[in-house]
């Protein structure tokens, strides 16, 4: 599994799809390739972006690694444990006044990549940690990661531009780290 970095590039793009608070899907036409999307909607609340992501860990029950099978719901457990995605970048926006509403709306989005073909291909491969890295990358919590160096300014999860009030950095800190035990075999 590849060490997943925050891009205020896909943030921006998510931010873009979302400006007229519609919960249509992008153009893929308008996005990088191999993007991947997920969208919460919530009338009565603000979402919980953590919560929204252990809903989508929940899901691992309902993926059968050996047949690469789902008996339930399961392609938004194996988008985020999509074991060569690299960026992922998130927004939340409020919505006043949707469809003649006195109540906000809220949407929570999240693009992703590179993503294959979730439908038909296995998330990630079966074996120890780090064992299908590239190359030249390192074992960083047990994820595939570019060696930092001292003249390196990248920095892994960056929470530098994010322009909304949510705690994207810390939902994907936690998610993809402090989580990673419970969403793996």
């Amino acid at each position: 599994m590849m060490l997943v970095e925050y891009s205020t590039d896909l943030e921006n793009y998510a931010i873009h799809w979302t400006a007229n608070c519609s919960v249509s899907i992008p153009d893929y036409r308008k996005l990088p390739e191999d993007v991947k999307r997920i969208l919460e909607y919530s009338k009565d609340h603000v979402p919980n972006p953590i919560v929204l992501l252990k809903k989508y860990a929940f899901q691992k029950g309902n993926y059968n690694f050996t047949n690469n099978e789902c008996t339930a719901r399961c392609f938004d457990y194996k988008l985020l444990v999509w074991a060569a995605m690299t960026k992922i970048g998130c927004v939340q926006r409020e919505c006043k006044h949707v469809n003649a509403r006195r109540f906000p709306e809220y949407l929570f989005a999240c693009l992703y990549k590179p993503v294959g073909n979730i439908y038909d291909e296995r998330p990630y491969a079966n074996g120890s940690s780090c064992s299908q890295c590239p190359a030249g990358y390192q074992c960083y919590r047990n994820q595939c990661a570019m060696p930092l160096t001292t003249t390196s300014t990248s920095t892994r999860l960056s929470a530098v531009g994010i322009v909304t009030p949510l705690p994207v950095y810390f939902c994907i800190k936690v998610y993809f780290h402090d989580l990673h035990n419970n969403i793996y075999p």
